[in-house]
């Protein structure tokens, strides 16, 4: 059974942060906990008993937030994550679950969840987290890229190293967040193909995208333990590296921009936590800069690729 309930009177807060939220949960007593609290605070509220109500449901309308179980019948909260990821990359997930392991925190991640309610929930909690998602959704900026170019690279073997930017971003914001509590250090290392726009003229959209399938490959062969790969432009890679002080990151940076296997030339950035900045967006504008700051050095192009990657 489906239920739609919303409520002005007792609205709280920010009204561009109302949203419409979809609230998923075969325990009817946490369902009706969750929609009391919502519609509380001025959300409009959309309940389905489980995965597979949620997915019909996503098809036909549009919501604001999803908030899911996990352990469903029919449908599972993570296959209603991956419809939701299917139908908008960005769409905002919070996933209640009873088992807040590590383990299983990366693996929600990794199929897109962006916050977690761990039972017995604490009301306010959820209400933080619901207002924060919905701020992200209104105000994050959109991954730079150019929108007439958007290559579709092909990461069959590695797909799981490589994460997508939005969940690179929040990784980051949780590092941080880590490393400031306990006052530790992180190095951001970012590093793209050369002359990108020169490539797609000479050796077209599918070789480009080969290229850059070629330097992710490298880089999760050869990226220290314990470092985190985000794909945060076309062909641009942004490599988080905790514990690691600044000057090992740019010497395995060096190493590299110097490996003879490759038949393009790449450029490196990096920056370090805390000296640079404790904002991830800023953090990578950081690195980008002394990528800007490296090609001013060196104005000189790379060389057209052949097929099977001879110089020509």
């Amino acid at each position: 059974m489906v239920t739609t309930e919303q409520s002005n009177s007792e609205g709280e807060g920010d009204s561009a942060l109302i949203g419409r939220i979809l609230v998923v949960d075969d325990d009817q007593v946490l369902l009706d906990v969750l929609n009391e609290i919502l519609t509380l605070r001025g959300h409009e509220v959309v309940t389905a008993v489980d995965g597979q109500e949620a997915i019909e449901l996503l098809h036909t309308e549009r919501f604001d937030l999803i908030i899911t179980d996990i352990v469903m019948p029919r449908k599972t909260g993570v296959d209603v994550l991956n419809e939701a990821r299917d139908i908008d990359p960005r769409y905002p997930v919070i996933v209640i679950t009873g088992n807040p392991s590590e383990e299983t925190t990366e693996k929600l991640i990794r199929v897109g969840a962006y916050e977690f309610i761990v039972k017995p929930f604490d009301n306010d909690r959820v209400l933080t987290a619901v207002t924060k998602l919905l701020a992200i959704r209104k105000y994050e900026p959109t991954p730079p890229s150019d929108d007439s170019i958007d290559l579709e690279v092909n990461f069959e073997g590695i797909e799981d190293e490589i994460w997508t930017y939005s969940q690179f971003i929040r990784l980051l914001s949780k590092e941080i967040n880590r490393s400031s509590v306990h006052q530790r250090i992180f190095s951001l290392a970012v590093i793209d193909i050369d002359e990108f726009e020169r490539h797609m003229e000479l050796d077209g959209r599918q070789r480009t995208a080969e290229l850059a399938r070629i330097l992710a490959l490298d880089l999760v062969h050869y990226a220290p333990l314990g470092t985190i790969i985000g794909r945060t432009n076309n062909v641009e890679y942004s490599l988080l590296m905790p514990e690691t002080a600044r000057e090992f990151a740019e010497g395995w940076a060096r190493r590299i921009q110097a490996d003879s296997n490759w038949y393009f030339k790449v450029t490196y950035g990096v920056c370090f936590f805390p000296d640079n900045g404790a904002d991830p967006l800023h953090l990578l504008d950081q690195a980008r800069s002394e990528i800007r700051f490296l090609r001013g050095q060196n104005n000189e192009p790379t060389e057209h690729i052949e097929e099977h990657g001879t110089r020509i």
